[in-house]
């Protein structure tokens, strides 16, 4: 009778530490961790908002709408890429390119994925041996040593035809022709 109910007490406790991924606590996030659908490369001052990459590339795609100013989609800075991406699908009608990509993937079973702007994207190429050594434990993909596109239009006005990627290689940021097929990898906030 003493060992059903030691047994008895004690069974709540094996179930209360057992906890998902999802259930870190937000205060003990850090870059590197998987977390709500990805591996964290960013972290705002708090430490409880950031964002998060898919473990592997989506492919390769042109930025789409080459010689067209996609209106909005300039946004370079962290917390930029989500409304660049929504400015993408709003304003470019090309089927195929990176924009889409990201905005329908349901890698993981979310659905908020997007294009990161210049600076998420930099973000990725700062923490890359990260994201590569968590993805491939988590059977996805390493970066390839290749050009991304980011979701910023070129800053310049004048030229329509070109938007900011990086070339992971090296780290270096370009104006790219958004007709050249570039690799990408969606990211979400959380």
């Amino acid at each position: 009778m003493k060992k059903l109910l030691l047994i008895l007490l004690c069974l709540p406790l094996l179930f209360t530490t057992c906890k998902k991924e999802d259930d870190i606590p937000a205060t003990n996030l850090a870059i590197g961790d998987t977390h709500q659908g990805g591996i964290i490369f960013y972290l705002d001052a708090t430490g409880q908002h950031g964002f998060v990459c898919d473990f592997q590339d989506l492919g390769t795609a042109e930025w789409g709408c080459h010689d067209t100013l996609i209106l909005g989609a300039d946004g370079t800075g962290i917390g930029k890429g989500y409304q660049n991406t929504i400015d993408i699908e709003a304003g470019c009608t090309k089927s195929n390119i990176a924009a889409d990509y990201c905005a329908n993937s349901s890698a993981q079973g979310y659905s908020d994925w997007f294009l990161p702007s210049k600076e998420e994207l930099n973000q990725m190429h700062l923490h890359k041996s990260y994201i590569d050594s968590i993805s491939l434990s988590n059977g996805g993909v390493a970066f390839i040593y290749a050009y991304y596109w980011s979701s910023s239009e070129s800053d310049s006005k004048h030229d329509y035809s070109t938007a900011w990627g990086q070339y992971f290689a090296n780290g270096f940021q370009y104006g790219y022709d958004k007709r050249s097929p570039c690799g990408f990898r969606a990211i979400r906030a959380f």
